[in-house]
């Protein structure tokens, strides 16, 4: 049968100081930036293996009422149609060559009269060294290369490789505006390159589901948890306490609790106090402690007087509670 006091009291308030006190040993080792940097990152961002480094790109994304990013394709003599981690808008209007699904397309560009889709949406951006890429792939169907491994205009590979684009963000934080995105080449009319300046590239700070100051505050839990549970273990098997004696330094909190007690008291008595003084004035009139009588221009009414002894009896029951209050913070 578990008494109080007894061994079994002892043996669970040190177990349970112990693990608190590896708690505390635990967290203030921990490194919040390792557990962080295995949390997955959102989507449209990513984080540097190598560096640490996290970038957001979310705000490149064209939505809505916005436009597509149109780039110029320079000596290439097509332009180029793209988003960034999303697809391209009022792209469902377009017959795309070589492609039966036009759902999903975030670059493309028309030659010849023909639309060829460079990929599809990828919003799995990636360190690849120091530099942040976006790819998109699954486009239309590569051309086929002659001898020399020049494409034949008007027909595709047999071996199903499609078109794609690789996106290079470089961080740019002079520039004026979200983005800027540059053609850098091609290979077989396959593989295609662009360049992305913008100020999205930059590291920030991810966001994080614990802050510091949440998990410092964790830790003093832990550490308050440890002063009581150690503290209490002690009380009772080295000094034999019993009760609230057992609460380290019980006498200062206790001395606290009585003022916190005593303060409410007093705030509680005032706002009365107030409340009775405001609900008398709407008693009696806007003379205060003092009313017309029913009747007469002017006199002292019995609403008034009466509420005027009120007052005076609520100031005395104050000041009486005042000193009593001040005679038991003395004693104590």
């Amino acid at each position: 049968m578990w008494r109080p006091g007894g061994s079994r009291t002892s043996n669970f308030l040190a177990s349970a100081s112990t693990i608190a006190a590896a708690l505390l040993i635990g967290l203030s080792q921990a490194n919040p930036l390792a557990v962080l940097s295995e949390l997955p990152d959102p989507p449209c961002s990513a984080t540097s293996n190598r560096t640490g480094t996290f970038v957001d790109l979310h705000s490149l994304i064209r939505k809505g009422h916005d436009d597509n990013y149109l780039v110029s394709g320079y000596d290439y003599n097509s332009n180029f149609t793209l988003n960034i981690c999303a697809p391209v808008l009022l792209s469902d209007n377009l017959d795309f060559h070589a492609l039966s699904d036009a759902h999903n397309i975030s670059a493309f560009y028309q030659k010849g009269g023909i639309t060829y889709s460079l990929g599809r949406a990828s919003s799995t951006p990636k360190f690849r060294g120091r530099k942040l890429i976006l790819e998109y792939t699954g486009g239309s169907l590569c051309p086929k290369l002659d001898s020399n491994g020049a494409p034949v205009d008007g027909k595709d590979n047999e071996d199903g490789y499609r078109k794609g684009a690789l996106l290079s963000f470089t961080c740019d934080r002079e520039l004026i505006g979200p983005a800027r995105v540059s053609f850098v080449g091609q290979q077989n009319e396959c593989s295609y390159w662009f360049d992305v300046r913008t100020s999205s590239a930059c590291a920030t700070v991810k966001q994080q589901p614990l802050g510091p100051v949440a998990i410092f505050g964790i830790i003093f839990l832990v550490a308050l948890l440890v002063y009581f549970i150690g503290g209490c273990f002690y009380q009772r098997t080295v000094l034999h306490a019993r009760g609230w004696r057992q609460v380290p330094h019980w006498q200062t909190w206790l001395g606290a609790l009585n003022f916190i007690w005593d303060a409410i008291r007093i705030c509680m008595f005032s706002v009365t106090t107030l409340c009775g003084r405001a609900g008398g004035r709407g008693r009696t009139g806007r003379f205060g402690g003092y009313a017309p009588a029913s009747g007469e221009g002017g006199g002292f009414g019995r609403a008034g007087f009466g509420a005027g002894a009120d007052e005076w009896a609520d100031g005395e029951d104050e000041n009486r509670l005042i000193d009593q209050l001040d005679d038991e913070w003395s004693d104590g």
